[in-house]
């Protein structure tokens, strides 16, 4: 059974939450090595973390243009589905999106901006054009690619 996490009073309360999912048999040794600055992660959330179960759909509507979805969801979040840390820093440059017919390229410079490497994971959101008569998603993820660079090394992407 899925259950939507939305977890605002813990927030409040406690300065770390450390969530590992089921990591299996080597999962502390994982968890420890990420704490422990041993190793820099770079995984993204494949669900949204919502502010208020309130403010979400009844749990028997099935129906995800109500808001049961990164898609269609219109409020603030703790955290956004594809939302992930790093020991490091990245900065996105010289963003280019050209129409293609039915496909639209997208081109960046990516820098690692922080003293050591990393990977970081760029994502691509898009919003299609509205359609009559149908409830139109804000945003689906169309692609991503899980990016290492070395400390400030720059590489070109498209």
């Amino acid at each position: 059974m899925w259950y939507p996490i939305a977890e605002d009073l813990l927030y409040k309360h406690l300065p770390v939450i450390v969530n590992a999912w089921y990591p299996g048999e080597q999962g502390g040794t994982a968890v420890a090595e990420v704490l422990f600055g041993d190793y820099n992660p770079a995984g993204r959330l494949p669900l949204t973390y919502y502010k208020f179960l309130e403010e979400l759909p009844p749990f028997d509507d099935y129906d995800i243009t109500k808001g049961r979805t990164y898609q269609y969801f219109k409020k603030d979040v703790l955290y956004p589905f594809g939302y992930g840390l790093s020991y490091t820093t990245f900065k996105y440059s010289n963003l280019e999106v050209t129409d293609a017919g039915k496909t639209v390229n997208v081109s960046f410079t990516l820098k690692n901006t922080g003293k050591r490497a990393g990977d970081e994971v760029a994502q691509v959101y898009v919003k299609l054009p509205e359609v009559a008569g149908g409830m139109q998603a804000i945003k689906q993820l169309k692609g991503f690619r899980r990016i290492a660079l070395k400390a400030g090394e720059s590489r070109d992407y498209g």
